[in-house]
C-alpha cells in the first residue's frame, strides 16, 4: 500500500511538474534573453564533455517557461517507488509543492494557508486527517486538498470505494486545472484493478501518460475492441525506450503475426538512436542472424567506440553499418579528438567511402576539434566546402577562426552566413568585431554604434568597443493598478495566488497560465505587475517573457531580500549586483527552488558543495535542505563560494561565472595558453548552456549596476584578457 501511495503522489505533483532544459548541459535557471529566448525545447547544437559537476546538477524544477510538461527520470520514479510514507513528503518539498521553510510566505499570510500547508503534510506523511476547520474549506484552493486525499485513498486496501468520490469530484471541477492529476490517477488504479469497462469510459487520449497508453491497450484487448488495434499498438512500439507497461500489447501483437522482422529491427535501430544499448540488444535476440549482427555491431560502435572502429579498420571485409560507424565516430570525437584525428583517414580509407560518404565523418571531426579549441579544425572545416544549412557548422568554424585569430577565415564564413543568422545581434557585432581586427574600423564603427542602441550582451560588447559606458535602453511597461480588481476576480487568479503561498508552486502556475489565457491582452500585461507585487518574481517575468517583454526593467530586474544581500554581500567582500545578477540568473528569485540534481534555493548550491564552502570559511555549516531554503543561508554560502572561485581565477569574473556553472575543473580546462581577448574566449566556451550563463550574467550585472546608480556602466574590468595563470601579458585584438 506504502508503494501505491508513493507512485499516487508522485503522479499527482509530477502532472504539474515543468522543466526548462538547455541544451548540453542543464545546471541552473537561465535567465531571458530577447535575442535568444525559445519556448519550446532546445536539441543539442554542439559536443559536451561533461565533467562531474556539470553533469550532476540541472535546472530547478520550477522553472516554468518551459511549454511541454516533462517527467521525472525513470531511475527517480524507481527509487520513489520503494520508498516509504515519509519520502511522500520529501517528493513534495523536491517538487517545490510543499516546504517545511516556506521562507518567501508573507508574515500576514492568511492563517487558513498555514492550516492548508498542514493539512497538505499530512497526506504527504500518511497521518489520518483532521477535521476541516470553516476557513480552511472556504480556501479557494479547498479542492486541492480533497482531490490529494482522493489519490491517496485510491492506493488505500478499498479502493473502489473511493470511485463514486473521485468521480463527483471530477465532475464538480470539470475542466479545472485541479481535475488533471487525479482524472490520471483515478484511471491507472482502474487499470490496476482491470476495471476496463469504467476505464474506457473515462480515458481522455488528450492527456494520457504512455503508461495510461498501454493500460487502455490491455483495455481494447480484455474487452474484445481490436479492431484497428495492430496499427495503434505498433506506433507504440517504435520508440527507443523501454515500455515494459506494454508486454501485454506487444506480446498480442507478435502472436497475431504483426511484428515483422523489419518492424523489430527498426525498434532496435531508434534504441541504439537513444543510447538504449541494452534493450537494442534484447531486441537483436529476436532478429535473425544477419540482422542481429548489424545490430550488436552498431551497439558495439557505441559502446565501446575506439575498439570497435580499430577493429572495423583491421577487418575491411565485414559489413558495418553506415549509421553504426557515424554514430560511433561522434562518440569518439566526444571523448578523444586526437584519437579520432589519428584513425579518421585510416577509417575513410578502408571502408572505401565516397565524398558524401565521408563528408559527415569529416563534420563531426571538425566540430569535434572547435569545441576543443584546436586549431587542425580550421582544416576540416574547410575540407567541407560550401555549408549552407547547417548552422552548427556555420556557427563554430567562425569561432574556431576567432580562437585561432585567422580573421580571413572568420571574415568569409561571417560573409557566407545566411540572413536568418548574419541579421543577429550576435554575427554583426563579430562582422565588426573581425573588420576592427584586419584594420577596417570605418566599418566597424557604424556596426557597433548601432548595437550599442540596443540591449543585450551584445550591446554591451559593441559599448565595450567603443569605449563607452553600458547604458541600457528600457521599454517601460506600464502600471495600470486599476486593472488589478479585474484579475483578483477571476477565480483562477485566486487559486493562483493561494496555491503560491502554499508553496504549491507549480499547481499555481497552471492555474495562472490558465486563468490569463481568457483575460485581455492589457490584463495579461498588467499580471506582470501584479505577479510582482505578490513576490512572485519568477512567475511575473516568465508572464512578461511568455508576451515578448525583456526590457521593462523597472519590474524584471526587482531587488528582492536586500538585508540578506547585503550581509553576503559584506561578508564575500562583493558588491550586491554581482549576487543579484547570479540569484537572478540561478533560480529568478525562487528561494525553494530546487534542481533535477538537488540544488537548493537561490544560489542553486548542492548540499555537499554548501557544507564543504561552510567549512573552509568557519561558517555555520546546514543541517539540512530547510538551511538552503532560508536566503539568509543561501545567500552567504553562494556568496562566499562566488568569492573563492574569483580568488582562485585570480579575479577574473568570466572565468568565475564558467567555474560556479560548469565546474571549475572544466573553467580551467578551457582556458587558453596564452592570453586572450574575453570577448573571444566567452564566445568559444563549449557548452551552450555555459556560454550563455555568462553572456547573461553580464548583462544582469550591468543592468543591476545601471539602475543603482542611474549611470551607463564601465564593464571593461569584467572583461580583462583570458589566460591560464602562468601566461601573461596583453590580449585586446
Amino acid at each position: 500500500m506504502v508503494g501505491g501511495i508513493s507512485v499516487i503522489l508522485l503522479k499527482f505533483m509530477k502532472s504539474t511538474t515543468y522543466r526548462f532544459e538547455h541544451p548540453e548541459q542543464p545546471r541552473s535557471l537561465s535567465g531571458i534573453s530577447k535575442d535568444r529566448f525559445r519556448l519550446r525545447r532546445h536539441k543539442p547544437q554542439n559536443h559536451v564533455k561533461p565533467t562531474s559537476r556539470q553533469s550532476g546538477r540541472g535546472l530547478p524544477l520550477q522553472w516554468l517557461m518551459q511549454e511541454i510538461q516533462t517527467l521525472y527520470p525513470q531511475p527517480f520514479r524507481r527509487r520513489l517507488r520503494r520508498t516509504a510514507c515519509g519520502a511522500l513528503a520529501g517528493l513534495l518539498i523536491s517538487t517545490g509543492a510543499w516546504s517545511a521553510a516556506p521562507a518567501s510566505t508573507p508574515p500576514d499570510v492568511n492563517p487558513a494557508i498555514t492550516e492548508f500547508r498542514v493539512a497538505w503534510q499530512r497526506v504527504a506523511s500518511g497521518q489520518p486527517d483532521q477535521p476541516d476547520p470553516a476557513a480552511l474549506q472556504a480556501l479557494a484552493i479547498y479542492p486541492y486538498l480533497v482531490a490529494a486525499r482522493l489519490s491517496r485513498d485510491l492506493a488505500g486496501p478499498a479502493p473502489a470505494d473511493t470511485d463514486a468520490r473521485v468521480s463527483a469530484f471530477l465532475t464538480d471541477y470539470a475542466g479545472e486545472p485541479v481535475t488533471h492529476p487525479l482524472a490520471a490517477n483515478w484511471l491507472d488504479s482502474l487499470g490496476q484493478r482491470q476495471a476496463w469497462p469504467e476505464f474506457l469510459a473515462h480515458f481522455d487520449a488528450a492527456r494520457a501518460t504512455p503508461r495510461l497508453e498501454c493500460q487502455r491497450f490491455a483495455a481494447l484487448l480484455a474487452t474484445g475492441a481490436t479492431n484497428g488495434l495492430s496499427q495503434a499498438i505498433t506506433k507504440a512500439y517504435l520508440t527507443g525506450q523501454d515500455r515494459p507497461d506494454c508486454a501485454p500489447a506487444f506480446d498480442w501483437l507478435k502472436a497475431q503475426g504483426a511484428l515483422p522482422t523489419a518492424t523489430i529491427e527498426a525498434r532496435a535501430q531508434l534504441a541504439l538512436e537513444a543510447r538504449n544499448v541494452p534493450l537494442a540488444r534484447t531486441l537483436a535476440q529476436a532478429l535473425p542472424d544477419a540482422a542481429a549482427t548489424r545490430i550488436q555491431r552498431w551497439a558495439a560502435l557505441v559502446s565501446s567506440p575506439v575498439d570497435t572502429l580499430r577493429d572495423v579498420i583491421a577487418h575491411p571485409q565485414r559489413d558495418w553499418p553506415y549509421a553504426g560507424l557515424t554514430a560511433g565516430f561522434s562518440r569518439l570525437v566526444r571523448s578523444d579528438t586526437d584519437t579520432a584525428v589519428a584513425l579518421y583517414p585510416q577509417l575513410l580509407k578502408t571502408r572505401r567511402f565516397t565524398p558524401a560518404q565521408a563528408r559527415p565523418f569529416t563534420r563531426l571531426l571538425a566540430l569535434g576539434l572547435a569545441w576543443d579549441r584546436k586549431p587542425l579544425a580550421l582544416q576540416y572545416f574547410d575540407a567541407l566546402g560550401p555549408v549552407t544549412d547547417d548552422p552548427a557548422v556555420q556557427e563554430w568554424r567562425i569561432r574556431s577562426a576567432l580562437w585561432a585569430a585567422d580573421w580571413t577565415r572568420a571574415q568569409r564564413w561571417i560573409a557566407a552566413l545566411p540572413p536568418q543568422l548574419a541579421h543577429d545581434p550576435q554575427w554583426r557585432y563579430w562582422q565588426a568585431r573581425v573588420a576592427a581586427a584586419r584594420g577596417k574600423q570605418a566599418v566597424a564603427t557604424p556596426i557597433y554604434t548601432a548595437l550599442a542602441n540596443g540591449n543585450g550582451y551584445y550591446a554591451l560588447l559593441a559599448s565595450w568597443r567603443l569605449g563607452r559606458p553600458v547604458t541600457p535602453h528600457p521599454t517601460p511597461l506600464a502600471d495600470q493598478p486599476e486593472l488589478d480588481a479585474g484579475l483578483d476576480a477571476v477565480a483562477g487568479i485566486q487559486r493562483a495566488r493561494e496555491l503560491y503561498l502554499a508553496d504549491l508552486a507549480s499547481q499555481a502556475d497552471v492555474e495562472w497560465r490558465t486563468a490569463l489565457a481568457s483575460v485581455t491582452p492589457d490584463q495579461r500585461q498588467q499580471a506582470v505587475w501584479l505577479a510582482h507585487r505578490w513576490g512572485w518574481y519568477l512567475q511575473s517575468i516568465a508572464t512578461a517573457a511568455r508576451q515578448g517583454i525583456f526590457d521593462a526593467y523597472a519590474v524584471l530586474y526587482p531587488r528582492p531580500y536586500r538585508a540578506e544581500v547585503k550581509r553576503a554581500a559584506q561578508a564575500s567582500r562583493l558588491p550586491t549586483d554581482w549576487i543579484y545578477a547570479v540569484t537572478r540568473q540561478e533560480s529568478l528569485y525562487n528561494a525553494q527552488a530546487v534542481s533535477s540534481a538537488n540544488a537548493l534555493g537561490l544560489m542553486q548550491l548542492l548540499p555537499a558543495t554548501a557544507r564543504a564552502v561552510a567549512q573552509r570559511n568557519q561558517l555555520p555549516i546546514p543541517a539540512g535542505r530547510a538551511d538552503l531554503f532560508d536566503p539568509a543561508t543561501n545567500l552567504l554560502l553562494g556568496a562566499t563560494h562566488l568569492r573563492e572561485l574569483l580568488d582562485r581565477e585570480n579575479g577574473s569574473f568570466i572565468v568565475t561565472l564558467a567555474g560556479y556553472n560548469a565546474g571549475p575543473r572544466a573553467a580551467q580546462r578551457w582556458l587558453p595558453p596564452a592570453p586572450m581577448a574575453a570577448d573571444i574566449w566567452i564566445e568559444n566556451v563549449p557548452y551552450n548552456e555555459t556560454r550563455r550563463y555568462i553572456q547573461r550574467i553580464l548583462w544582469h550585472t550591468a543592468i543591476f549596476g545601471w539602475e543603482a546608480s542611474g549611470k551607463g556602466q564601465n564593464m571593461a574590468p569584467f572583461l580583462k584578457p583570458v589566460a591560464a595563470p602562468q601566461a601573461a601579458g596583453d590580449a585586446d585584438a
